[in-house]
């Protein structure tokens, strides 16, 4: 039997190691639930025809070589935006992500209403016309038997009626079919212009949430100029040798920041643009 001071020692001796793999083993738990979120999301996304819109804010900068240039001008400044206007997109983009979801949502139940009626009004119409044929063939055996000792104008008086029964049952069958096309006619162009009317505020809605977008991005490069040309002014005083190479070299001529700065805002408006041409098609 192993006794219990060996096993405290053992434990003691490997617990750093049985620490180290109980966390691995919960990081590694903890990705693949991210991953799993991820997933779903981009799955939901997908389905609202939002792909990408949870990423079009780090993708603006991050493909922008323009800022990469002059963001050494005011460093901290521009990292500090950056995350407040991250955090207004974020609010923005998940605010249209759940209008969108709800209107699908509802979509779906509209749909399901639908069906459900059209199946209630199709059985109950569907059992209406097996009667009506249960009973004709009930009638069409009766006269067969009759046929078999019916003289000949009493068989013939019995085939007219039979074929009167035939056309009266194929008007009954066709009068119902017609009923049941012309109701679903009517709740198709119902079913029709509800579903206009959402993908309408679907779309005004999605106009409006880009359109705020441009408004965060004509507020965020107001600020990101304001502190990049503060910060050309401070260097271009100071002591040319006192600054080190990149500022040295992005001090030379203010222009040149001031292009790149509408540069970047004019890519950065573009990828809003993008992103609304995407979720349109």
């Amino acid at each position: 039997m192993v006794e219990a001071d060996q096993v405290k020692q053992a434990k003691e001796k490997y617990l750093d190691v049985l620490i180290a793999i109980e966390q691995t083993e919960k990081e590694a738990a903890a990705r693949l639930e991210q991953d799993v979120q991820r997933q779903q999301q981009d799955e939901l996304l997908k389905s609202l025809h939002l792909d990408h819109v949870d990423m079009l804010f780090d993708n603006m900068f991050r493909e922008d070589m323009d800022l990469k240039k002059y963001r050494p001008l005011a460093d901290q400044a521009i990292h500090d935006l950056h995350d407040e206007y991250r955090v207004k997109y974020e609010i923005v983009i998940n605010d249209l992500r759940h209008f969108i979801a709800k209107q699908k949502e509802a979509r779906a139940d509209e749909l399901k209403v639908y069906q459900k009626s059209v199946d209630e009004v199709k059985m109950d119409v569907d059992r209406e016309c097996i009667d009506k044929i249960h009973g004709f063939h009930q009638y069409k055996k009766q006269m067969l038997r009759q046929f078999q000792n019916a003289e000949p104008t009493e068989l013939e008086q019995g085939l007219k009626e039979l074929r009167l029964r035939v056309r009266q049952l194929s008007n009954y069958l066709m009068a119902q079919e017609m009923t049941l096309v012309e109701q679903f006619e009517d709740v198709v162009k119902e079913i029709e212009q509800n579903y206009t009317g959402l993908c309408q505020t679907a779309v005004e809605t999605a106009r409006q949430s880009f359109s705020r977008m441009r408004e965060l991005e004509n507020e965020c490069h107001e600020k990101v100029n304001e502190a990049v040309v503060a910060a050309f002014e401070k260097f271009a005083k100071a002591d040319i040798d006192e600054l080190d190479e990149v500022l040295r070299d992005l001090v030379v001529d203010k222009d040149t920041i001031v292009n790149m700065l509408t540069s970047s805002h004019d890519q950065h408006i573009s990828k809003i643009d993008q992103q609304v041409s995407y979720t349109n098609h």
